[in-house]
């Protein structure tokens, strides 16, 4: 907020403020999926598993 300087108005504020909450309940949610997936024993799909495989021409 304190970037915004001068043009800083209540809204401008409100809006800093609704983008942070937002923000911080994503990084939450983020988190918590994480450890879910870790303690199901989900496999992530590697590199060459989640690429299709193609026929080599030669």
């Amino acid at each position: 907020m304190i970037s915004e300087g001068n043009d800083l108005t209540l809204q401008k504020c409100l809006d800093i403020a609704r983008t942070y909450e937002l923000t911080k309940s994503q990084v939450k949610s983020m988190d918590t999926s994480g450890i879910h997936a870790v303690a199901s024993g989900s496999k992530r799909p590697t590199r060459t598993e989640s690429k299709p495989k193609t026929k080599g021409t030669g």
